[in-house]
This record gives structure tokens, sequence and C-alpha cells, in this order.
């Protein structure tokens, strides 16, 4: 069986890698039974698309034939118009039928099943301690013809608290934390930019003073010392003169920057670091109770849905545990 590839997969290309490789012993047997459907569920849909995809190779095949039979028939023969006109009507016909072949759509559904199974097998392969089973969700399941509605419904839920989350997560901080974040920056840079006169005192006139040599730390776009509970990316970028200037303006500087976030804050619409912090952890227990509730129904629906391509492993696996590395 050829390999199809998508982005996303393994470097070889074969979703089996995991399958063969992947430790599970971290998850309950219920957790290990969703990812082994799911990688069926996967397998099947991506051995439908091999078949749509010869089937339409086989009627690319056909077209062309008919393309050269009627050349070859042209050249050494000719053609009268009857007969051109019905090698034309099997020509039209080959044509016709290559445009019925539309792979795209199992396409799409194989390449979104199997970046929830990466996505899965990615998080399964990050746990280090034993997960629980978490209580399957209280819900009564609609009618046949109700399910794939229900679904729908279910997703937009899912997708508004998402855009909830993002606008927690885009209000401005206010300025009464970001002054202090400020004042403790400069502070930093005004102990690291003092001249050491230790040495000279010690050795003599003749040695001279020691300045400071310090490269500062750009985290993102921003530029500043690392102090404690820094995340994120960080690199080196010189400028050596910023400890100086803060030992020796650390006043003038603060009250500069002070006035510059008073002039910029918007504190009457902004959020604390404490309150988005609750609002965030509040919102996202629901999106993962919400994405639980969408998991056993797609279930439920057996083939008639396919999962989320973003759902989270958590709430596929019906497990209780740390949130992926991705969220």
């Amino acid at each position: 069986m050829s390999i199809i590839h998508a982005p996303g997969d393994m470097p070889n290309g074969d979703f089996r890698f995991f399958e063969n490789n992947l430790d599970t012993g971290a998850l309950p047997a219920g957790a290990k039974a969703a990812l082994d459907a799911l990688r069926e569920r996967v397998s099947d849909i991506r051995d439908l698309l091999e078949v749509s995809m010869k089937r339409k190779e086989e009627a690319r095949e056909e077209h062309l034939d008919e393309l050269r039979q009627l050349s070859i028939r042209k050249q050494a023969y000719g053609f009268s118009t009857e007969d051109y006109e019905k090698h034309r009507v099997k020509i039209d016909a080959a044509h016709k039928k290559l445009l019925s072949f539309n792979d795209s759509p199992i396409s799409q559904r194989w390449q979104s099943q199997k970046r929830l199974l990466n996505r899965v097998e990615a998080y399964v392969a990050s746990l280090r301690a034993t997960c629980a089973q978490a209580p399957s969700p209280s819900l009564k399941f609609p009618s046949a013809d109700r399910l794939l509605p229900e679904i729908d419904k279910q997703r937009n839920e899912i997708a508004t608290l998402f855009a909830d989350r993002h606008e927690i997560l885009s209000k401005a901080f206010p300025s009464i934390e970001i002054k202090a974040r400020a004042r403790a920056e400069i502070e930093e840079l005004a102990r690291r930019g003092a001249p050491d006169v230790s040495y000279v005192l010690n050795h003599g006139p003749s040695e001279g003073l020691v300045w400071p040599d310090y490269q500062t730390i750009a985290r993102g776009g921003g530029i500043g010392v690392v102090l404690p509970g820094d995340t994120g990316f960080t690199r080196r970028v010189d400028a050596p003169h910023l400890p100086l200037l803060a030992w020796l303006f650390k006043d003038r500087m603060l009250e500069a920057i002070e006035a510059e976030i008073d002039a910029n804050s918007e504190d009457e619409q902004s959020l604390s670091l404490e309150a988005r912090t609750k609002k965030l952890s509040e919102i996202d227990a629901r999106i993962l109770m919400a994405e639980r509730v969408d998991v056993a129904m797609t279930r439920h629906a057996g083939g008639a849905a396919d999962y989320r391509d973003d759902t989270d492993p958590r709430a596929f696996l019906g497990i209780e545990g740390p949130p992926s590395n991705d969220d």
C-alpha cells in the first residue's frame, strides 16, 4: 500500500510509527480503546482515499487512451464525419467520468483525522504519570435525524467559548502591574550598571575602574532583564549602555517610563493577572467539558461525523490529565 503524505507526518510518512512505538502505559483501558479506534478510523479513511485515487487514475488513463486512439486513427485511416462524432462521444464520456471523481472531500477528512491522531499521540508521548479515566458526560443523545445538527450546535458553542477565551487574553494589563514590572526591571538594571571600584581600591589607581559589560535579554518583541517568573523565548541583545544609564539616572528613567505607561494604559478595559488567571481557568474548564460532550456525540454518530482535528486530547481520550503543550 502506498503512503500518502500530509502536514504533520512523521519523517517516514507512516502514522503507524507511533502505533508500534508509543508507550500507552499511562492510559486507562478506555483511553487505549479510544486511541485504537481513532487509528482504525484514520486507516479506513486512508483506504477509501487510495481506492478513490486509483479509480480516478484509471479514469484518466481511459480518457488519455481514447484521445490517443483518435489521433492514431485520424493519421492512419482518416475519419468520416459520422465516425468522428461517434469517437468524440466516447472521449466526452471518458472525460465526464474522469471529472466525476473528486477525492478532495475524502482527502480533507483523512488529513483532519490524521492531524487529530498526531495531536493525541504526541500528548500521550508527553505524559509522565498515569492518568485517571474521567467521568463520562451526562447527556441524552438526540434522535438520529437530530444528531448531526446537535453536533454542529455543540461545535458552535465551543467556537464561542474559544472566542471568549481570546477576548480575555486580549485584555490589557492594569498600569499598576506594568509599573511594578518596570520598576523591578530598572532597579535590576541599575544594580548591574554600577561600576566596580573594589579592584582599584585594593590594587591602586593605576588599575582603573571596572565598568559593567552586560548584555540585555530580548523577550518576544521587547528587551529587558530576565526576572524570576519570566517565561517564553529569550535571545541575547547587545545593549551595554542600559545598565549604566539606569545606574546614573534611575529616578528620571522611572519617572519617564511611568509617564509613558500612564499615557498608553487602558485601565478601564484592563484585567489584572489574578482576574485573568481565574477567568481563563473557568473558561478552560467549560471548553474541556463542551469538548467531552462533542466527542461523546461524535462517537455516538459513528462514521456519520468526524472529530474536530483540534480536539483536546483529554476530551478525546476521556481522561483527567495535564493540558497539552500546544494549549
